[in-house]
């Protein structure tokens, strides 16, 4: 196959001459690694087959039960990660718009001395109430920020937390973040900014004006987090108290009702698909084995027509007869000696 690069022949209508060829892919080479691992959710490259091609694939759920299973080959995979990912740090710490006034120098610096964490899903990346100094920015995968076990945000490649925390501001984490996919994360801490800070020279106001306005920033967010947690907290409280009540009410004869209809429908869902699956295996089945019987009688059938001459040539040979002269030419009937040795292979 050949793996071609984004161009103008991508997407619907385009000219596929447009692509430009990145690799050749051989026997054992591999792609989508990072879609697999959920890093990254639309295709960087498209892989064309230039001839008939068998492929395995795993998914993503699959991808991740075996490395829960294997704690140390996980950790393998995830230092393949980081050098897989590498090249992507800086482009990420140069697009940040918290960076946005920073020299060139600096950034380059703090590309160097940040730490390049994996963490796998279902994790803490941060964890509300512990000491840290580390600001956490997403490069790839996705998570949860969290409050008091609500759900504030979604977060994304590009984002990050604990600004506070590397300026000074707090030691304490205020917000957790928990990861719903292998997230490649850098960490900053606040010494090593300061030593990146180093690489410029010394700018006070500008410093100032910085740390204030981040300052600003920072006293939003909290009191935004507070709202949207009083809020999801009150509705959730108002949602126990809907239950506790219809379960007292009915005695829950209407909730085990809806459980048991749904548990219904998921049976029969799952049902139909094992079905379609224990289906297709069949017909995989038996197709091999119809092309396996072809191949067999293919072999016999030749293996028979190539027997009979050799048969022939031996009987003609015996006789002193050339297979050449004996054999029928286009247009001429054939010899009597060969007319002979048919009737005799009849009888």
């Amino acid at each position: 196959g050949v793996a071609a690069g984004a161009g103008a022949g991508d997407g619907a209508g385009g000219d596929s001459s447009a692509r430009i060829v990145v690799a050749n892919l051989s026997p054992g080479s591999m792609f989508g690694e990072m879609a697999m691992l959920g890093l990254t959710h639309t295709r960087a490259a498209t892989v064309v087959a230039t001839g008939v091609c068998m492929c395995g694939e795993i998914s993503r759920a699959k991808a991740l039960a075996i490395l829960e299973r294997y704690p140390l080959e996980r950790e393998i995979f995830g230092f393949i990660i980081k050098q897989n990912l590498e090249n992507s740090i800086t482009p990420r710490i140069l697009k940040m718009p918290l960076f946005q006034g920073h020299e060139r120098k600096i950034l380059e610096r703090i590309v160097m001395h940040c730490d390049r964490n994996i963490h796998f899903p279902n994790k803490y990346i941060v964890r509300e109430g512990e000491k840290d100094d580390r600001m956490h920015v997403l490069n790839l995968g996705s998570g949860r920020l969290m409050k008091l076990g609500c759900e504030i945000f979604t977060y994304g490649p590009g984002k990050f937390v604990g600004v506070e925390n590397m300026l000074g501001f707090t030691t304490i984490c205020t917000t957790s973040l928990f990861s719903t996919s292998i997230c490649h994360c850098l960490a900053l801490s606040r010494e090593r900014y300061g030593t990146a800070l180093s690489a410029a020279a010394p700018n006070a106001q500008a410093n100032a004006q910085f740390l204030k306005r981040q300052k600003v920033i920072f006293t939003q967010f909290q009191q935004m987090v507070q709202q949207v947690t009083a809020r999801k907290r009150m509705w959730t409280r108002y949602q126990t108290l809907l239950f506790s009540q219809a379960s007292n009410d009915s005695d829950g004869v209407e909730i085990k009702k809806n459980v048991l209809h749904e548990w219904h429908f998921a049976s029969q869902r799952l049902g139909r698909q094992r079905r379609k699956e224990a289906f297709e295996a069949q017909q995989r089945e038996e197709m091999i084995k119809h092309f396996v019987r072809k191949q067999h009688l293919a072999h016999a059938k030749a293996l028979g027509r190539d027997q009979r001459r050799n048969l022939v040539v031996t009987l003609l040979h015996s006789r002193g007869d050339s297979p050449e002269r004996c054999s029928p030419s286009p247009g001429n009937s054939p010899s009597p000696s060969f007319q002979r040795q048919q009737q005799q292979q009849q009888q």
